[in-house]
């Protein structure tokens, strides 16, 4: 899951030449931000079938990602992938549509890394109650001895 973040931040400095927040630096938040607040402003303004084409489009992409490991060229593919759903793009369109799908798809894997933190959660929650029902016997079998050697 870290490789595929560094690719999406790296492709998304890329992709939108996101100026470096008043720290001096650019975070995977901030992009994630600006993306999803992107995606959020425009996408109501895209036709039922052109939406339905970004949702394709985001789903390729985070498949392209999950199979190429370090060498993804994102935006090489993306703008491969919008050529073939699309046809003849100008590169104002290209870059919009780029932008959108990467927006949707930081909000698939935001939602999945979601999906993983709630699965670790409770994961810790049963292991803690485990050690719990563990401690518990014990200290119920230590104040039985007890109980026994007073009696």
């Amino acid at each position: 899951m870290k490789t595929k973040g560094i690719i999406i931040f790296l492709s998304a400095v890329l992709a939108f030449g996101v100026a470096a927040p008043a720290a001096g630096q650019t975070t995977f938040v901030s992009v994630r931000v600006k993306a999803l607040d992107l995606h959020r402003s425009l996408i109501g303004f895209a036709a039922p079938q052109v939406r339905t084409k970004i949702t394709a489009a985001a789903q390729a992409a985070k498949n392209y990602l999950a199979q190429c490991g370090r060498a993804c060229d994102l935006q090489k593919f993306s703008a491969s992938d919008l050529g073939t759903r699309f046809g003849r793009l100008s590169n104002s369109e290209l870059s919009l549509l780029q932008a959108l799908v990467f927006a949707e798809l930081v909000g698939d894997l935001n939602q999945l890394a979601n999906l993983e933190m709630q699965d670790t959660l409770q994961k810790q929650t049963q292991f803690v109650e485990t050690i719990s029902t563990i401690m518990k016997s014990q200290n119920d079998t230590l104040m039985e001895i007890i109980r026994k050697l007073r009696g």
